[in-house]
C-alpha cells in the first residue's frame, strides 16, 4: 500500500555560501536546494498497486517572508508514468501528468518547484542559475554536469557552473550537458527555462543552452536513470552496435563463440547500465578516429595540386633544358 503525496517545494536559488558541489543542508542560508513552503498533503492514502494518481493544479505564486515565489516545474516519481509518452517534470502549470502506484508499495510523490525571480549572476549581476535534475527520483544531484564556451581558456566559469551552479552573462556563453553523468548514472533528457525568467535569446538546442548577453535566467538540465533490465536497452543496444560492428570495433565483452552476436547482441552480457557505459566509450572513441580522419583527408594534397619533387623536378628541367 502507498500513499499519493503533493509537496510545494522552493528552490533556493541565491543566498551566502551557494555551493552545488558539495550541495550544503536545506536552508536559505545554503543553496541551492530545496526548503518546503506547503504540504505534503495527501491526496490518496493507502493505495493499492496499479492505482494512477493524476496531478494536482499547482498554485501560480507563494509569499514566503515577504518575497514572491512564481511556479517553475513540477514533478511526479516514485511510480510508473501512464503511458510512454507521459513525462515525469512539465514547466507548463496547465499540464496534468500521471503516473501509477508501482507492487513495490513505494510512496508516489508531485513536487511543485518555486523560485524567485531576479538577477542571479554573482554578485547580482545579470546571468543564469543552472542545476541538474533526476527525473526518476525527483531529486537535484550534485555531479558534474556541464562545460561552458568561451570560458577564457582558464576553465573557471565552467568551474563556477558545475560548483556553484552560476553563469554570469557579461558574454554570450553557450552552456553543454554532458550527455551521461556519473556517479548518478543517468542519461540526458532536456533542458527546460523555468518560466518568466528567460529572454527569447536564451535559446535551447538539444544539449546546448545559449545563454544571452546581459539576460538572466534559471534552466534545470532534466536526467533519467534508465532501467535496470535487458529489455530497456535493447533497440538502443541494437543500433549502436550495428554500427559498431561496421566498423570491426567490437570489444571482447560483446563477442561470445556460442551467441550469434549479430542477432541477439544483448543476451547473457551481464549488467545492462555497465554495458551501456561501454558503447558509449566506443561511440565516443569512434567520432574521435571520424573526426582525426576528416582532419587528415582534408590535410591530403591531390595529387594534381602536389608541388614537384625528386625526379619530377629533374624531369622538368631536363625538358627545359631541350
Amino acid at each position: 500500500m502507498a500513499n499519493f503525496l503533493v509537496k510545494n517545494m522552493q528552490y533556493l536559488t541565491t543566498g551566502a555560501g551557494r555551493s552545488r558541489i558539495p550541495r550544503m543542508p536545506n536552508n536559505p542560508n545554503y543553496p541551492p536546494g530545496l526548503a518546503p513552503i506547503g504540504g505534503p498533503q495527501i491526496v490518496v492514502q493507502n493505495a493499492g498497486a496499479g492505482t494512477i494518481c493524476y496531478s494536482q493544479h499547482p498554485q501560480d505564486t507563494f509569499v514566503v517572508n515577504g518575497v514572491t515565489l512564481y511556479y517553475a516545474f513540477t514533478s511526479m516519481s516514485g511510480g510508473t508514468p501512464t503511458s510512454p509518452s507521459m513525462p515525469y517534470t512539465t514547466t507548463d502549470i496547465n499540464q496534468q501528468l500521471s503516473m501509477s502506484i508501482d507492487a513495490s508499495g513505494q510512496d508516489v510523490v508531485q513536487q511543485n518547484i518555486y523560485i524567485a525571480h531576479g538577477n542571479y549572476g554573482t554578485g547580482g549581476a545579470p546571468g543564469a542559475i543552472i542545476d541538474a535534475f533526476e527525473e526518476k527520483s525527483g531529486m537535484f544531484v550534485n555531479d558534474i554536469f556541464v562545460s561552458v564556451a568561451p570560458d577564457n581558456g582558464q576553465g573557471s566559469i565552467t568551474h563556477d557552473a558545475n560548483y556553484l551552479g552560476v553563469v554570469n552573462s557579461t558574454q554570450t556563453e553557450v552552456i553543454t550537458a554532458q550527455l551521461y553523468i556519473t556517479p548518478t548514472d543517468a542519461n540526458f533528457d532536456k533542458w527546460e527555462r523555468m518560466p518568466g525568467t528567460y529572454s527569447a535569446s536564451d535559446t535551447v538546442s538539444g544539449a546546448t543552452f545559449t545563454l544571452a548577453q546581459n539576460t538572466n535566467a534559471v534552466a534545470f538540465a532534466f536526467y533519467k536513470t534508465p532501467d535496470k533490465l535487458k529489455e530497456g536497452f535493447k533497440e538502443y543496444l541494437k543500433d549502436h552496435i550495428k554500427e559498431i560492428e561496421r566498423k570491426n570495433l567490437l570489444p571482447e565483452i560483446f563477442k561470445d563463440p556460442k551467441e550469434n552476436v549479430e542477432n541477439d547482441p544483448w543476451k547473457d552480457l551481464g549488467d545492462p547500465a555497465e554495458i551501456l557505459q561501454a558503447v558509449k566509450i566506443i561511440a565516443s572513441k569512434v567520432q574521435a578516429m571520424e573526426g582525426k580522419m576528416d582532419q587528415l583527408n582534408k590535410a591530403f594534397i591531390k595529387e594534381v595540386n602536389r608541388p614537384a619533387v625528386g625526379k619530377e623536378v629533374a624531369n622538368k628541367a631536363n625538358k627545359r633544358g631541350k
